[in-house]
């Protein structure tokens, strides 16, 4: 379950994939033993996410205890089966259905709200000892978390404002979002054949 070089594993489920076909990952409490394995173990590993999983939340309180030994600066999951007696899952993620808050079905004891705060406060020392004790956790989830997921040599920076207004649309269903280019699209062609700091054709 581990590699020396993996850094980022996002095995979420993406709210956007069905319109294209793609099967959502499904990440049961099977999974559990392997990913406390993973996380306390490879050092390399930066950015966790597991999304919305069919997880009960005592299942995933192992993989928070597993996060405390871990190098992590991000960690994300969110279980589906609040109610632990069940294997069916309470919701399935869709752009009609909003997750719902996890606090209002069953109350966290104290126990769990104090693993919680001790993994967020496990992952902020961890950015401070990679970026600096100046490096406040929201600037790190908004600027440099960023730059695990992709690379920064070869990632322009553009942060669009076109796109991020196109996705919000979509999302409140005000707009289609455009995903599949024309057929007589030259866009990557053009990218591909882009001059300048970056490299599109670097041979890894």
């Amino acid at each position: 379950m581990t590699h020396p070089g993996v850094r980022f594993l996002d095995v979420g489920q993406a709210y956007a994939t069905v319109d294209l076909d793609q099967a959502w990952n499904y990440i049961d409490r099977d999974a559990v033993p392997s990913i406390c394995e993973l996380v306390s173990t490879n050092r390399t590993l930066k950015y966790l996410n597991l999304g919305s999983c069919p997880i009960p939340p005592p299942e995933l309180r192992k993989v928070d205890a597993a996060v405390l030994e871990s190098s992590l600066l991000s960690y994300n999951a969110l279980s589906i089966l609040p109610d632990v007696n069940v294997r069916v899952p309470a919701f399935n993620p869709s752009a009609d259905h909003t997750m719902p808050d996890l606090h209002s079905l069953s109350a966290p004891t104290k126990d769990e709200k104090a693993l919680e705060k001790a993994v967020n406060k496990h992952l902020e020392r961890n950015v401070k000892a990679t970026y600096g004790d100046d490096m406040a956790y929201a600037k790190f989830l908004e600027e440099e978390r960023r730059w695990i997921v992709n690379d920064k040599t070869d990632v322009r920076k553009i942060d669009s404002v076109y796109r991020n207004r196109d996705a919000g649309l979509a999302r409140r269903k005000l707009q289609a979002l455009v995903k599949d280019w024309d057929e007589n699209d030259d866009t990557l062609t053009r990218v591909m054949n882009a001059k300048g700091s970056f490299c599109t054709k670097r041979k890894y």
